[in-house]
This record gives structure tokens, sequence and C-alpha cells, in this order.
């Protein structure tokens, strides 16, 4: 049941189609981390990501009928508000709509990687749907992106120098090259929001594991920021340690574990026509932007 999404074809993959595309390598399971790999596959055995391209095409579904219209129907709402709004953007010429049991991501209601939607059949709702376009939307446009997130105080970087095994990796932005500029102890810091394990993996689900913080940033090095450390470690800040955050990313959403979830919250209450937001100027900006020619 093919559809559009502006310029872009929306095809729904068969059960075939979409353990090939969810097996294909790409810049998210290059950035995998131990962590990642062993909550991912639940296994407390060293693992690889060949072990997780192989795992993850398990948790495959079938689409049926009654799903496909589901999808498309929130589709053609996205489109059309889109219409409406004059927005500008590019697409792939194909997006890929992939039905999981979503426990390959533990549980996960959906995501993204390249040109495909990963949607949890046990999930399906017209949030999630407008949600992940944005990050569709979001990867195609980078100079927009770049623009949606300098409105909540994140500036861009080169790939931030940081390798860290308990860190937990997002489908929908597995690179780290953004930062923002907070106050910690009456001093101003430059940090990277990211997530990350508590503890080695010892089991079960990862949602568990998962810790918001700030990773602290010391000097540039060839134009991209490194870790500040202390005692030989790199300095991480929970959100409560530090002052500025909201005041820049906003109290929309708690959807916060970085500034590409929250952005596109901010895009799924554009699409679901929601107003009075208690910042609601940024949803107002990331509209301006994507309505830029």
């Amino acid at each position: 049941m093919p559809t559009h999404l502006l310029s872009a074809t929306v095809e729904f993959a068969s059960l075939d189609t979409g353990k090939s595309k969810i097996a294909t390598p790409d810049v998210y399971t290059r950035n995998l981390t131990r962590f990642d790999l062993q909550a991912k596959i639940r296994t407390l055995r060293p693992t690889s990501q060949r072990d997780y391209l192989c795992n993850v095409q398990e948790y495959v579904r079938p689409w049926d009928t009654d799903e496909e219209a589901y999808v498309v129907a929130a589709l053609e709402h996205a489109h059309n508000r889109l219409v409406d709004l004059g927005v500008s953007v590019c697409l792939p010429d194909t997006i890929v709509m992939v039905k999981t049991s979503g426990w390959e991501e533990g549980g996960a209601n959906g995501y993204t990687r390249d040109n495909a939607i990963y949607l949890n059949e046990r999930s399906l709702s017209d949030h999630l749907v407008f949600h992940e376009i944005f990050h569709i939307i979001s990867r195609y446009n980078e100079s927009k992106r770049d623009g949606i997130y300098a409105t909540m105080g994140f500036n861009r970087t080169n790939d931030i120098l940081y390798r860290d095994e308990l860190r937990i990796t997002n489908p929908d932005a597995p690179s780290l090259n953004h930062y923002i500029t907070l106050q910690h102890q009456g001093r101003e810091i430059e940090g990277a929001l990211i997530i990350r394990a508590s503890r080695e993996y010892d089991g079960g689900g990862f949602f568990g594991y998962v810790r918001k913080l700030v990773l602290v940033l010391d000097r540039v090095v060839d134009n991209a920021h490194v870790p500040r450390l202390a005692d030989g470690k790199e300095v991480l800040l929970r959100y409560d340690q530090v002052q500025g955050l909201y005041e820049q990313i906003g109290r929309n959403t708690a959807y916060n574990i970085h500034q590409e979830e929250t952005a596109a919250e901010h895009f799924t209450a554009v699409i679901e026509g929601k107003t009075g937001l208690p910042d609601q100027r940024l949803v107002d900006e990331l509209v301006k932007i994507l309505q830029e020619k």
C-alpha cells in the first residue's frame, strides 16, 4: 500500500525486505558500544555488530492490511498539515516502513535508521508516526536540523571525540556533534547530552539502565571538542547538577534525552495542532525553519 509524504514515496516493507533493511550496516550499527550490543541481544557474552545484525532480523514482522491503513491515515494527515504550512524540506525518494516487535531495541515504540521507520507492532499511534517522520526530515536536512537545534541552544562541532563502552547509542541520533553552554558551580561549561548505562550489562532490558547525563567538554582539537577529564575519567553531570538547560531546551516535553528527541516532540505538536505550550516559541521557531526555502 504505497503512499506519499511530500516528495517521498512511502512503502511498507515485506517480511523479507524488512529483514534485509534492518540487517544493513549503517552509522548507527558502527557506533554500537559493548553495552548496546549485549543489552540489545540480551547476552552477557562478548558480541559484535555482526551478531546484532543477525539478531535483529528475528523481530521483523509482516504488515497486515488494517495496520497499513492506520499508518497511511497518519501519514496523510502529516502530509496535508506540512503542505498547509508550506514546509520546504528534502526527503529520500523512498521512505520504508518496517514493522517489528520492538524487542530488537529493548521494546522501544519506534525509531529510524537511514530512510526507514521502524514501528513497534504494539505501539502504533498517530503521535508515534509523526515523531518518527521528524527524524527522517532531520536526517536529510542537515542545515535545518542544525538551525532547529540552535533554537534550543545547541551549536555544531565536528564529531566529539568520545568513546565509552557504557554509552547507549540512539538510532535516531547516533553521532555526537552538538554542544550546549550551561552553568555548573558558578562557572560556564560546554556539554553534550548523552545517555549512559548505570552499570555493566547484567541482564534484562536496557531501559532500566538509562541515565540522562551531560558530558562536559574541554578544548577543541582539529575543530572537534574532546571531553574534560578528572582523575583520568570523563566528567559526567546529571541534569540537576547544571543550570540553564531547561531555559534553553524548554519544558514542553519530558522526552529530553537528546535535542533530537525534544525537537521531534515539538514537530509532533505542530502536526497535532497543539498550542499554548510552556515554551511555545520553540515550536513556532521550528516551523519557521522548516518553511525556509
